[in-house]
């Protein structure tokens, strides 16, 4: 024969398992007392359950305080801090990079920059010299990005110098 597993095993089986539970020790403040009948103890355990069940009432029942009264508002409003005199800021001194302005004749290190371009692949086009001298922007030779490289369109052309213009397309390469 084939043993049968637990789950499997018939009801006359499983009848004669309860039979073999162990039942466990009363505690002590549960142990009947020698002295007193069963009875009893049955009684007085009904009458404790009860007794629990039912807190009794305060001989005196709480009272509420009074209402507290609605705060007052402050006599005087506090004033915010007043802002730090205009005297005690410094005026920042100008870039010296936006007094330049564009030579009759182009630079050879502009000349140079915009070769490295084309041979990088960069399309460009020359731009009119930008100078403000009041706002602190010059830009004596921009030109205008159209790609940087053959793969890499950028749209809407972005006016920056040259020396910009070589930074990010040799950013766009590595």
């Amino acid at each position: 024969t084939v043993p049968v597993p637990e789950l499997n095993r018939s009801q006359s089986a499983q009848e004669a398992a309860p039979a073999d539970v162990p039942i466990p020790e009363p505690r002590p403040a549960d142990a009947p007392k020698a002295d007193q009948p069963a009875t009893d103890k049955m009684d007085q355990q009904k009458s404790d359950q009860h007794q629990e069940a039912r807190p009794e009432p305060p001989a005196i029942a709480p009272t509420p305080s009074e209402k507290p009264a609605e705060a007052q508002p402050p006599a005087t409003v506090p004033k915010p801090p007043e802002k730090p005199a205009q005297a005690q800021q410094k005026e920042i001194p100008p870039d010296p990079r936006s007094a330049f302005v564009p030579q009759e004749k182009m630079p050879d290190e502009e000349l140079a920059c915009r070769r490295r371009l084309k041979s990088m692949g960069v399309d460009f086009e020359e731009r009119k010299a930008e100078h403000d001298a009041a706002i602190g922007c010059s830009v004596p030779y921009p030109i205008a990005l159209k790609t940087l490289g053959k793969s890499l369109d950028i749209n809407p052309e972005t006016e920056l110098n040259c020396q910009m213009a070589e930074a990010a397309a040799r950013f766009a390469t590595d």
